[in-house]
């Protein structure tokens, strides 16, 4: 968090895909590492009153890295084919962020 209430957070996730080749046979298809990153602002709701209304603003979320392995082998060209599909749905997800208001007890 910087001194203005900005925060970034990076949220690693690893996935294994498995096909299943037979009923009851299942192989590992692929293995995808990847990087969630989230930025978001918090902070007085009104400047002149800090002990007043806190507010979280989500500002966007994105994949920043993205990495696809089948077996030992690293797939680039899919990895980036991938990332860019899920971070255009953010980016669609992203207009819907709205600001939370919380009260003081």
């Amino acid at each position: 968090m910087d001194a203005q209430g900005n925060w970034k957070i990076a949220i690693n996730v690893m996935a294994k895909l498995k096909v299943e080749m037979s009923p009851g046979e299942w192989r590992d298809a692929r293995k995808i590492y990847m990087t969630v990153s989230i930025k978001m602002k918090t902070g007085p709701k009104d400047e002149n009153n800090p002990h007043g209304e806190f507010s979280i603003q989500p500002k966007t979320i994105d994949i920043s890295q993205l990495k696809i392995m089948q077996g030992d082998q690293d797939l680039p060209m899919e990895a980036m084919l991938v990332q860019s599909v899920l971070n255009m749905h953010l980016e669609d997800a992203n207009s819907m962020l709205q600001e939370s208001v919380f009260k003081p007890l």
